[in-house]
């Protein structure tokens, strides 16, 4: 028969990649594959266009800090990080770096100086979080779970499916709350 398994909690990037209760939940799915060589898994990422899009305009604005922080610093981007004490600096650093065709401008064309907020919510804006960022993600968190399992049970047991990104309403319609960070997984 078929046993469908959801992990949620799986990230990617600068988040972890799983929290403890997907973790958990993927060493005792390893457990049962390795008592049963038999059993195959197949595993489809998801994306959810609500949390998700959010999420990924997020990830652009820390990204685009920790790039401009590397390069005043002359880090290498991997080690660098920015502190929430640094986030102000760093986020004028990234937006003065930006060319955003909608930076508010004074009389002289120049970029004119703007609250940090406003700074954060036009970059947010002009972050690439569209269909095929969101379809890249669930990928990611397959693959990640994939990579997992595999130093558990043998790779080949493991197929990934075609990544799923779940509209707003197709959870809406389902009652369901709202769930980020998921892997469907069906046994076979």
């Amino acid at each position: 028969g078929i046993r469908d398994v959801a992990v949620t909690g799986v990230q990617t990037c600068a988040l972890p990649i799983f929290n403890e209760v997907a973790r958990k939940r993927l060493d005792t799915l390893a457990k049962s594959l390795t008592d049963r060589p038999a059993l195959k898994l197949e595993a489809t990422g998801h994306a959810d266009v609500a949390s998700d899009t959010l999420a990924l305009r997020q990830r652009f604005v820390q990204e685009r800090m920790r790039v401009a922080k590397a390069r005043a610093s002359g880090q290498a981007l991997e080690g660098t990080q920015v502190a929430p004490n640094e986030e102000d600096t760093w986020l004028a650093a990234a937006y003065k770096a930006a060319e955003l065709p909608n930076k508010p401008r004074n009389a002289l064309g120049m970029a004119k100086s703007v609250p940090s907020a406003e700074m954060r919510s036009l970059l947010m804006a002009a972050a690439p979080a569209g269909d095929a960022q969101l379809r890249d993600l669930a990928d990611d968190r397959a693959e990640q779970v994939k990579a997992y399992l595999a130093t558990k049970i043998a790779p080949e047991r493991v197929r990934l499916t075609s990544s799923q990104v779940d509209p707003v309403q197709a959870a809406a319609q389902a009652g369901a709350e709202a769930v980020t960070g998921r892997v469907q997984m069906s046994l076979h």
